[in-house]
């Protein structure tokens, strides 16, 4: 039930060109990931994944996905 969620976003990799931004975020995206590319400025790009889940589940999520990937991962809201 949507009510019962929060949307927030795991950030799996952050670049510092959009051109390395648009390269990784369409590799990742062939896997069938659903992604989004945040950017707050010209030089911070950043390839997250979008979920709408219990807080509670957020450090579970982050950390699966940190494993996933082999990278370290941060949530945004």
């Amino acid at each position: 039930k949507p009510s019962d969620g929060y949307n927030f976003k795991v950030v799996i990799k952050q670049l510092s060109t959009k051109q390395a931004a648009d390269i990784a975020f369409q590799r990742l995206a062939s896997f069938g990931h659903k992604l989004v590319l945040i950017t707050d400025d010209s030089i911070h790009y950043k390839i997250s994944i979008p979920f709408t889940t219990p807080i509670a589940d957020t450090l579970r999520a982050k950390d699966s996905l940190s494993r996933f990937f082999k990278t370290k991962t941060y949530i945004v809201l």
